[in-house]
């Protein structure tokens, strides 16, 4: 009979790696707005180019 994986199967740096991970996720989870805050200047500047290019593409189809 095989036994089940278990927590012990894997390496402790492996184990860090992956519970790092999975408290970032449950953070981002609660609190997104700290993502969100770092990524707003960066969207809003990426939103302003892809209008330009919009308002580019719709006057040269007229």
């Amino acid at each position: 009979m095989r036994s089940r994986p278990t927590v012990k199967d894997i390496a402790w740096n492996e184990r860090l790696v992956l519970g790092l991970i999975v408290l970032l996720i449950f953070v981002l989870g609660i609190y997104p707005r700290i993502l969100l805050q770092e990524t707003e200047q960066v969207a809003g500047l990426i939103n302003e180019k892809f209008d330009f290019v919009r308002q580019i593409l719709l006057e040269q189809k007229k």
